[in-house]
């Protein structure tokens, strides 16, 4: 019989007589698994909008838990798993609902570390959905090469800010000394901006000038170094940012004197560079080299350390904020920081005393110890605050624990309440405006009575987002409402409404129609993306197209700012008969809802003219409405 198969047996038999180790929490949560995953070795976690999860193991695999279940979503070819490399960290893109971007930060097996960018398909917006999938295909490389000399320290997470900025952390490489050179690629903190990223497949690093977000400390550097917030860190596994206030928190993993978590402070505007000392310090004491020079000046304290031994792996985890979800920790843990230790299997808590000096707070009735908030989690690579307000990790096999798993930390025995959506959902509007009529929402508790002064937090998916705060509270009517704008593209929306003590958030559906014109030498194409609730679905045009500027018409149905009937101005499509129903495609002018048409175009016959283009359209249940204004050049 092999150790392992001793190990389940032991487990199953400690099990038996109803004494196996489970999770030590407060007795006012509870840890429970979501998933088991076998004989993997996860390294990271990532929540998509809406709540679903993605999971990465060392040697490349992503798995998604969607609708309470675990499903493949792809893998990466050429990943380097020797030492502590590997696939070691990811996150979802800000606008993945619409773009299907994830990042990763990896060993690759050429002999160095990258961070690429891969798009998914399929169920991008829906909450619960397992159809996804990932293509090795659509690999964009983001950064890279990055030094992997040595099989250790490698760092490294990958996270987005409320900046919207893609921040990364990377290890020393074992070369302590090069830290301290803000060239060197190793021991330091990234920011970098990747919206302005082709979407396209691409395995040639871009130059960093174009990651540049042009308010980091060295940014105009033109080199590696234009992307670089801080330095001096030796491996700083596990980094989490505050969602409120931008501020990093990051485990830094000590050698045999201190483990560090470090705070970088976000300030709007140009951002200061920081250096965390490594290694002429390790935590508070000094640093067991001092690299030949002078020690630098200007280092910055850790918040936190711990001595070696009282943790031997430090991993920061998140900064607690409740948002109105429906496992909010509630007011007495607000701004807590969590952290874990990879060895030691507790989880600990500090938090500010409001003049910047960090502590643990006082023990939550039912904690296993004065410090450990929580036990029995030892080889958890990640602890991250779910979309749903509960704690998530994940953790690999041990002697107690013969799968891997993805578990999380909730509160227990909230009150039973439910969420609905009572007004506003189904409403269409254009691209860029605000919807009409802002979304009602009602918390009423197990009885049907509506809650007062309950916590409502709002999720947005899709092609809109909120006007105002994230989290509202109820009325004596136990109703909420929130306003919300669609963005500059077209597409379904939904606004995902939550509550404490609400086991599942109400979703209303939005759609943002739009007008888009895409031009060749010798086509346009049109194209309307609309949609109704009518039965059959036929939606009446007309599009009017204008060379210049024209005088605005105010209409019945709308003020036309492509004026069909001034000077340079043609109706191109009409089926409403307003315009004796001309046709240019041939195809006429009745969307089902949406509507594309193709034009032929002689060459150079309007070179160098700019269009705009227009449409309205007659919707059998809503009306009249006029679209955006799209402009087209040639």
């Amino acid at each position: 019989m092999t150790l392992r198969n001793v190990f389940t047996a032991l487990v199953a038999a400690l099990s038996s007589v109803g004494i196996a180790p489970t999770q030590s929490t407060p007795s006012a949560f509870i840890g429970e698994t979501m998933a088991t995953m076998g004989q993997v070795q996860p390294t990271d976690l990532a929540f998509l909008p809406g709540g679903r999860v993605l999971i990465t193991t060392k040697t490349g695999s992503i798995s998604l838990f969607a609708g309470n279940a675990m499903h493949s979503l792809g893998s990466l070819p050429n990943v380097h798993t020797i030492g502590e490399r590997g696939l070691l960290s990811i996150t979802a893109d800000p606008g993945f609902s619409r773009n299907g971007f994830i990042y990763v930060y990896y060993s690759h097996a050429s002999g160095h570390g990258r961070v690429e960018r891969f798009t998914c398909t399929g169920e991008l917006a829906s909450p619960n959905s397992a159809n996804l999938s990932m293509s090795a295909a659509s690999g964009r490389l983001v950064l890279g090469p990055l030094p992997d000399a040595t099989p250790h320290h490698k760092g490294g997470s990958l996270r987005f800010g409320p900046d919207d900025m893609l921040y990364l952390t990377v290890g020393d490489d074992g070369h302590p000394c090069d830290v301290q050179d803000v060239h060197s690629m190793r021991g330091c903190l990234l920011r970098m901006d990747v919206s302005r990223l082709s979407p396209a497949a691409a395995q040639t690093a871009p130059p960093f000038s174009d990651l540049d977000p042009g308010n980091n400390p060295l940014s105009g550097d033109n080199g590696f170094s234009s992307l670089l917030i801080a330095h001096g860190l030796r491996n700083p596994f596990r980094m989490e940012i505050d969602p409120r206030t931008g501020d990093l928190f990051i485990g830094d993993v000590g050698g045999d004197l201190e483990e560090e978590i470090s705070r970088y402070s976000y300030s709007r505007g140009h951002l200061k560079l920081v250096n965390f000392g490594w290694p002429w310090r390790e935590g508070l004491v000094a640093g067991p080299f001092t690299c030949g020079n002078a020690a630098p000046t200007g280092m910055v304290d850790p918040i936190a350390v711990e001595p070696n031994g009282a943790a031997d792996s430090i991993m920061t985890g998140s900064l607690y904020r409740n948002q109105g979800r429906s496992y909010d920790y509630g007011s007495a843990y607000e701004g807590n920081l969590f952290y874990m230790d990879w060895f030691q299997g507790h989880a600990r808590r500090i938090v500010d005393n409001g003049a910047g000096a960090w502590a643990h707070p006082a023990a939550a009735a039912g904690q296993p110890s004065p410090n450990n908030w929580a036990e029995l989690m030892p080889w958890s690579a990640a602890l991250r605050q779910g979309p749903d307000g509960a704690l998530w990790f994940v953790e690999r096999p041990f002697w107690a624990q013969p799968e891997a798993r993805l578990a999380r930390i909730r509160p227990a025995n909230l009150p039973s309440r439910n969420v609905t959506v009572v007004a506003g959902s189904g409403q269409v509007t254009n691209a860029t405006t605000d919807f009409a009529a802002p979304l009602i929402v009602e918390v009423v508790d197990a009885a049907g009575q509506p809650v007062a002064d309950a916590s409502v937090g709002f999720e947005v998916l899709g092609a809109a987002e909120l006007i105002g705060d994230s989290v509202a509270k109820t009325g004596a009517d136990g109703r909420a409402s929130v306003a919300l704008r669609a963005l500059d593209e077209s597409g379904q929306a939904a606004l995902l409404t939550y509550s404490p003590g609400a086991n599942s958030p109400a979703i209303a559906q939005l759609f943002s129609r739009q007008l888009t014109v895409s031009t060749t030498p010798t086509q346009m194409e049109v194209r309307i993306d609309n949609a109704t609730a009518a039965v059959p679905a036929n939606v009446y045009y007309f599009v009017t197209m204008s060379i210049g500027t024209t005088t605005p018409l105010v209409t019945p149905f709308g003020t036309l700012r492509c004026n069909p009937f001034a000077p340079g101005s043609l109706v191109i499509e009409d089926a409403t008969g307003l315009f004796n129903n001309v046709s240019f495609s041939g195809l006429g002018a009745v969307g089902d809802p949406s509507l594309v048409r193709s034009y032929p175009l002689p060459p150079g016959l309007i070179t160098g003219f700019s269009t705009k283009l227009e449409a309205v359209g007659f919707d059998p249940l809503s009306g009249w409405f006029v679209t955006n204004l799209a402009n087209a050049s040639f």
